[in-house]
């Protein structure tokens, strides 16, 4: 079949995220099983506004600035339709809405939902873009309200479902990782005094601020406990300002992007890696360091309570510095429960793959594709693990 797929970014662009990283791992394998795929993104620095390129077979069309994306790209994707005939068209909602239930009249579609800002983008944004980008929301249920569309957590379907989308068309496909590369390294050794660390792009609504505002009171009880923040973003100067208000600026230390390979070590290296996001759609970071045995200590926030679980690292309340803080220090002090979510860790990462999460992706694109506005479950499902239990224990308060 010929598929052609709408989304902000591409996987080339260098602000690509999880979730072109997520749908490209989708769209790769496709091609692999003799589909055709195109997608239409935003150009970025130092490409055409009119540029072509490919990635693993996926042909790439860019048009517009990202910026007014949810103009440009569904006006470059219809221009396409009218030249060629596609079976599928899968609109990737995870910014504005490009609305393709409105652009295409006679073409099936497949919505895959990452995750609906809502509230949080006050926390990114000023009043009036937020508002804004809230208008466009919520015109989701009434322009969607006939497609079937994928979320890739529980969380993200029950927002939808809030939204008003009808529970029997939307499925929830999860998000995969690369288990070759994301795994314990031999000869690579956790720190001692203890390593912290944060994978995540630097922007306001990721509160990358509270693993740093907890970490004098960590200290205090596990001395020399370090924090590594590796990733970029436009938040990093106030980041910066805030250690050095804190006095914190041998115990923190800011990588900036770093690439896969460092990024595994820095997994492997670390006691326990933290994220404290406001929102996400996953949590696919969690899962990458969790295939290295690290467990994860989240906020309990929408997608982070998806991807980890009491078994596997600690849920804390968002915005709680002292409840993050205890919860790191329980960790770092009890030894025997840090190397039970460790195993935990590793089993539960192990129920996620590219090639599951591409084969139930291919079965509902398949579905979509012939007419289908109720999906069916697809054949492949995940096991849930049998984890190595204990009695839980309260936080230590710092």
């Amino acid at each position: 079949m010929n598929f052609l797929v709408l989304n902000w970014r591409d996987v080339l662009s260098p602000q690509a995220g999880g979730s072109e990283f997520q749908l490209q791992e989708i769209l790769q394998r496709a091609v692999a099983a003799g589909h055709q795929v195109t997608m239409v993104a935003s150009h970025f620095a130092g490409c055409h506004s009119e540029d072509r390129a490919e990635a693993d077979g996926v042909s790439i069309v860019r048009s517009g600035n990202w910026r007014v994306a949810n103009y440009t790209i569904p006006r470059a994707a219809r221009k396409l339709a009218e030249q060629q005939h596609f079976d599928l068209v899968v609109d990737a909602l995870t910014k504005l809405p490009f609305f393709a239930p409105l652009w295409f009249r006679e073409t099936p579609i497949l919505g895959i939902a990452y995750h609906l800002f809502g509230a949080t983008l006050f926390k990114e944004t000023d009043p009036l873009q937020a508002l804004y980008c809230l208008g466009f929301e919520a015109l989701i249920p009434r322009v969607y309200r006939r497609t079937p569309l994928i979320a890739i957590s529980e969380s993200t379907r029950s927002v939808l479902i809030g939204r008003g989308i009808p529970a029997e068309q939307i499925q929830v496909v999860h998000c995969g990782h690369d288990a070759e590369r994301y795994r314990p390294l031999p000869g690579v050794r956790r720190e001692d005094p203890p390593l912290l660390i944060v994978v995540s792009r630097l922007k306001r609504y990721k509160c990358v601020d509270h693993p740093i505002r907890a970490l004098p009171a960590i200290r205090a009880r596990v001395p020399g406990t370090r924090l590594v923040i590796a990733g970029s973003g436009d938040d990093r100067p106030r980041l910066e300002a805030l250690t050095k208000n804190l006095g914190l600026e041998e115990a923190v230390q800011f990588l900036g992007h770093v690439s896969e390979p460092e990024k595994v070590e820095l997994y492997c290296r670390a006691r326990l890696f933290i994220n404290t996001s406001h929102k996400e759609g996953w949590g696919l970071t969690s899962i990458e360091a969790n295939a290295c045995g690290t467990p994860v200590v989240a906020a309990d926030r929408p997608g982070l309570r998806d991807s980890v679980r009491k078994e596997t690292g600690a849920l804390v309340p968002w915005g709680d510095i002292n409840e993050l803080a205890g919860a790191v220090i329980r960790l770092l002090e009890d030894k025997a429960q840090w190397r039970r979510l460790s195993r935990n860790a590793i089993q539960w990462a192990a129920r996620f793959s590219w090639d599951l999460c591409a084969a139930q992706m291919l079965d509902y694109m398949e579905q979509a594709a012939a007419g289908a506005r109720v999906l069916e479950p697809a054949a492949l499902q995940q096991d849930e693990p049998d984890f190595e239990s204990s009695a839980p224990k309260p936080a230590v308060q710092p």
